[in-house]
């Protein structure tokens, strides 16, 4: 029958978690990392044991990586809207970026050789109206933000100070329940290890007492041998 062992302290939980990454199914762990007094010289053996634990592993690093699929390329040759962008690049970048075009922002009038040219001017009376209507939903939308903006930007910071204060409230939570869970581990540890000190006390003294009595019974038999000789020899 397999052995039974009190689940060692600090690993509360740890039978949820299935074999075999369940730490209660290794029965040597059995620390008591709140009352042990590290050794010297632990790390190199502490290595050694990470060591032989990595060695019985059968998924290496690079099976992980393995099990990654392959990063997705994208391909933007195929993209008519850069692929002048791109030769252009490609060519060493000559002659630079052209120049964003600005005509639109301007309302100047045909020039000179075209004051004449009716179309001339209907282009620039189009040109005036798209400002005067560009202008104009600026204004708009200063008016509306001059009107919206305040209460939406509260309204965003309420719901922004709500979400701070929420995700505090859970920090604390949190973090007060790890205090707990730590204050109750360390008071178990504590008491486990002063019961671990008074049963190796124990230990030590029923060793020496049977120590002694093995001396005794050896030396009792030692002269019962003695006497079994002197009586054979007297006879």
């Amino acid at each position: 029958a397999r052995p039974t062992m009190t689940p060692p302290m600090l690993l509360d939980g740890g039978s949820t978690v299935p074999a075999p990454f369940g730490r209660w199914e290794n029965h040597d762990i059995d620390a008591l990392p709140y009352t042990d007094v590290l050794p010297e010289g632990w790390r190199p053996d502490v290595d050694q044991l990470v060591q032989e634990e990595m060695r019985r592993m059968k998924k290496r690093p690079i099976d992980y990586l393995g099990a990654m699929g392959p990063a997705f390329e994208i391909d933007w040759g195929g993209c008519p809207l850069l692929q002048k962008e791109f030769e252009r690049v490609q060519k060493g970048g000559a002659g630079g970026m052209p120049a964003p075009d600005t005509a639109r922002y301007d309302l100047n009038p045909p020039p000179k050789s075209k004051r004449g040219d009716e179309d001339a001017w209907y282009a620039a009376v189009r040109n005036a109206r798209s400002s005067l209507e560009h202008q104009t939903l600026r204004v708009q939308n200063l008016e509306l933000a001059a009107k919206f903006a305040p209460n939406a930007w509260r309204a965003h910071n309420a719901s922004l100070e709500a979400a701070i204060t929420t995700y505090e409230t859970r920090l604390a939570a949190v973090r007060a329940e790890t205090a707990l869970i730590n204050t109750e581990r360390s008071l178990q540890q504590a008491a486990a290890g002063r019961k671990l000190g008074k049963l190796e006390t124990e230990w030590y003294a029923t060793t020496a007492k049977c120590i002694a009595i093995d001396g005794v019974v050896m030396d009792l038999e030692a002269r019962a041998d003695a006497i079994k000789g002197g009586e054979a020899s007297g006879e």
